[in-house]
C-alpha cells in the first residue's frame, strides 16, 4: 500500500530495478580488459577513457549510473551531485542522468526541481518507464490526481508488467472512495504479471491490504493460496501464504508454512522469531522454541533488532538469566540508546523484583526523562503500595506543566483506586475539558460516579458508548449502569455483545449474570456463575460472583 511521503523510497525501488536489469548479465571480451583498474571516482570522471564497442559501453555507462546512485542511497548527496555534473560536462545528456538529477533533487527536498529533471529524461526518451512511474509516484504525493493517473497509465503502456503504476493507480481510486475500481485495476495488475512470483505477490499485497480493510481476510487467503500452489517453494510465496494465514487465525497452518521456510533458509532469522512467537503463545513444548532461539542468535548476532525481539522472547519464556545476557549483549553494541536499560526494568518487573527496576528506571528517567518511563517508575511505586510517593512526583510534573493530560489521567486513576472521589474527579475533568472525546476518561469517570451513585454516570457511559461501541470495558460500564437503573432489557442487550466481544473477560459475564438474577432471570444467571466460576482463571469479582452463585442456589433449593 503506498503512503503520503513514500516518495523517496518508492523512487529507489524503481532505479534499482533499472539499473541492476543487465548490469551483472553482460562479460567483457577479453581484449577490452585493462591493466589499470580504476576506482569508482576516476570512471565516473573519465567516460572516454576506454573505447567500448556499444554494447560495452551501455553495459559501462550503466556500471557509472549504479555508481552515482549507490552514493544517493548512501546520503552522500554533494559527491553524486558532484559526479552528475561531471557526467553532463564529459558525454552526450541522457535519460539515466536527468532521473539521476531528480533523484537527488527529492533527497534534497526540492520536488519541483524533481518534476523538471524527471520531465526532461522523457524529452530526451519519451519511452522513459522509470521517469514516468517515479512522476506518477511524484504527483500522487502531492495530491496531483490528475497528473498522476496521466503519468501512471503511460508508464502501463510502456511496460504492462510494471507494478507501482498498478497501486497507484488503484490508491486513487481508494482515496475516492471507488473501492471496488482500486480492486479491479490491482486484479488487472495481478492478471497482467501472472507467471512472475515477485511482481505477483507485490499487486497481491495491495489488493491483500483492501480485502483487510474490508474485513474479508478469506479473500487474501485464496490469493495467497493460489500463488503458493503455483510457486510452492519460493520464500516470497511463503512469506505472503504466511501473514495471509495469521490474518485468517489459521496458526497451525501458519506454523507448518513458517517450518518450511527456515528449512529451505538456514540464514531467515525473521520468520524464526515469528514461529516461535506462535509456539510460545499457544504453549508449545520448549523442546523446539529455544533451538530456534538459539538459531537466530548465530544468524544475527549483532542485529539490534533480532536480539530485541530475542530478550522479549525469553522474558515471556521466563528465561531470565538469558534474557539479561541478551540485554547485555544490546547495550554493548548500542551503548548509548538506553534499549538495553528499558528492556532490563521490564525483566525485573516480569520477575517481580521491584526495588531492582525501580532503581534502573529511576536512573533511565535522569538521563531520558519521558513520559513513559516517569510512569513506569509510577506503576512500581503503586505495586509497592507506595501511593503519597507516586502523587508527589506526578503533582512535580503537573507544577511543571498543568496541562499535562497524561499526568491528570494518571492521578485520576491512583485517586480513584483510594475511592477518593473529589480528586479523582477533578483530575478526569481536566483530562475531558483538554480532549472531550477520550473515551478511556469519559468511561472511567461513568463508573467513578455509578460507584458513588450519582445520576451523571449514565450521560458519561452512554458518550463513551457511542464514541467507541466495540470496547469491552465501556460496555460493561454502561450496561452495568442501565442494570442499576433498572433498564433491564437495554442493559442485559448490551452486556451479552460484551460477552461476546471478549468472552474471556469474567468480569463481564459476572455482571451479566447480575443482571439476570435482577431481572429474575435466575436460571439464566446460574449457568453463567457456575461455568465462570469451574474455570481456573481468577477475575477481580470471582468472590462477588461466588456469593452471588450460593444465595442463588440456596433460593432455588428452599423452592424446590
Amino acid at each position: 500500500m503506498l503512503h503520503k511521503n513514500h516518495t523517496l523510497k518508492a523512487v529507489y525501488i524503481i532505479l534499482i530495478f533499472s539499473f541492476c536489469s543487465t548490469a551483472n548479465s553482460y562479460t567483457y571480451p577479453s581484449s577490452e580488459k585493462q591493466n589499470t583498474i580504476l576506482t569508482n571516482s576516476q570512471l565516473i570522471d573519465n567516460p572516454s577513457y576506454f573505447d567500448f564497442s556499444p554494447q560495452a559501453e551501455s553495459i559501462y555507462k550503466k556500471s557509472i549510473y549504479q555508481a552515482i546512485f549507490r552514493l544517493i542511497k548512501n546520503n552522500k548527496i554533494d559527491e553524486a551531485e558532484s559526479r552528475v555534473s561531471n557526467l553532463l560536462k564529459n558525454s552526450t545528456p541522457e535519460a539515466e542522468i536527468f532521473n539521476l538529477k531528480a533523484l537527488i533533487a527529492i533527497s534534497k527536498k526540492d520536488i519541483k526541481l524533481a518534476i523538471t529533471n524527471y520531465k526532461k529524461a522523457i524529452e530526451l526518451n519519451p519511452e522513459d518507464l522509470l521517469a514516468h512511474t517515479a512522476l506518477a509516484n511524484v504527483f500522487f504525493d502531492s495530491k496531483k490526481i490528475t497528473e498522476a493517473s496521466n503519468y501512471a497509465n503511460k508508464a502501463l503502456t510502456i511496460n504492462k508488467k510494471s507494478t507501482i503504476p498498478y497501486k497507484i493507480l488503484s490508491k486513487i481510486a481508494e482515496n475516492q472512495d471507488k473501492l471496488q475500481e482500486a480492486k479491479n485495476i490491482l486484479l488487472t495488475g495481478q492478471k497482467n504479471v501472472r507467471g512472475e512470483a515477485t511482481l505477483e505477490i507485490e499487486i497481491a499485497t495491495s489488493l491483500g491490504d483492501l480485502y483487510i480493510s474490508e474485513k474479508q481476510p478469506q479473500k487474501v487467503l485464496t490469493i495467497a493460496q493460489d500463488i503458493a500452489n503455483r510457486y510452492p517453494s519460493n520464500n516470497a510465496t511463503l512469506d505472503f501464504l504466511v501473514r495471509a494465514q495469521l490474518a485468517n487465525k489459521q496458526t497451525k497452518q501458519a506454523e507448518q508454512t513458517l517450518r518450511q521456510l527456515i528449512k529451505q533458509d538456514t540464514s531467515d532469522s525473521k520468520h524464526r522469531l515469528v514461529l516461535i512467537s506462535l509456539l510460545i503463545n499457544s504453549k508449545k513444548n520448549e523442546e523446539e522454541i529455544l533451538p530456534l532461539l538459539n538459531e537466530v542468535s548465530l544468524i544475527d548476532p549483532n542485529n539490534i533488532q533480532t536480539l530485541i525481539t530475542t530478550a522479549a522472547l525469553l522474558t515471556k519464556l521466563k528465561h531470565y538469566p538469558e534474557a539479561l545476557k541478551t540485554a547485555d549483549e544490546i547495550k554493548r553494541l548500542s551503548p548509548n540508546t538506553g534499549i538495553a536499560d528499558q528492556i532490563k526494568g521490564k525483566i525485573y518487573i516480569d520477575e517481580k523484583k521491584y526495588n531492582q527496576a525501580l532503581s534502573l528506571y529511576r536512573k533511565i528517567y535522569r538521563t531520558q526523562p519521558t513520559k513513559k518511563t516517569l510512569f513506569k517508575i509510577i506503576d512500581i511505586l503503586m505495586i509497592q503500595n507506595k501511593h503519597q510517593e507516586a502523587i508527589s512526583l506526578l503533582d512535580k510534573e503537573l507544577n511543571k506543566d498543568n496541562n499535562n493530560v497524561a499526568a491528570h489521567y494518571k492521578l485520576a486513576t491512583i485517586y480513584q483506586q483510594q475511592q477518593n472521589l473529589d480528586k479523582s474527579e477533578n483530575h478526569y475533568k481536566k483530562v475531558i475539558d483538554a480532549l472531550p472525546n477520550n473515551t478511556l476518561a469519559l468511561n472511567n469517570l461513568a463508573w467513578l460516579y455509578y460507584e458513588h451513585n450519582l445520576p451523571e454516570a449514565i450521560s458519561l457511559a452512554k458518550k463513551a458508548y457511542e464514541l467507541d461501541p466495540k470496547s469491552a470495558n465501556i460496555i460493561d460500564t454502561y450496561g452495568s449502569i442501565l442494570i442499576k437503573q433498572k433498564k433491564f432489557n437495554q442493559g442485559i442487550e448490551i452486556l451479552q455483545k460484551g460477552v461476546k466481544l471478549a468472552p474471556k473477560n469474567y468480569n463481564i459475564q459476572y455482571h451479566l449474570a447480575q443482571a439476570y438474577s435482577k431481572s429474575n432471570q435466575n436460571k439464566l444467571a446460574l449457568e453463567i456463575l457456575n461455568r465462570i466460576l469451574k474455570n481456573e482463571h481468577n477475575f477481580t469479582e470471582k468472590k462477588l460472583a461466588q456469593l452471588l452463585f450460593n444465595k442463588l442456589s440456596s433460593n432455588q433449593t428452599l423452592i424446590h
